[in-house]
């Protein structure tokens, strides 16, 4: 996301992302507050680790699943139709 201000974050995470989902994120200024939405939220401070050692939390799988995506959608646009 090109800003990631908590004005902008909060209302798009509270419209798409459905009450009590378990959210888990790096430790963004802007994502603070998720857990007073309703969510139960867990970081990692990627900083210090890629998987925080006290609780597991890691984001490896999205991060190996968008970067999957971006590469297919690369090709896509050098496909002509």
């Amino acid at each position: 996301m090109p800003e990631r201000k908590v004005e902008t974050l909060l209302p798009l995470i509270r419209k798409v992302i459905q009450t009590g989902t378990i959210s888990y994120s790096d430790e963004c200024r802007a994502y603070r507050t998720i857990s007073s939405l309703g969510f139960s939220h867990k970081t990692v401070n990627h900083s210090l680790h890629f998987i925080e050692p006290d609780t597991g939390v890691h984001m490896q799988n999205i991060v190996l699943y968008w970067s999957k995506v971006k590469l297919i959608l690369k090709q896509l646009k050098r496909i002509r139709r």
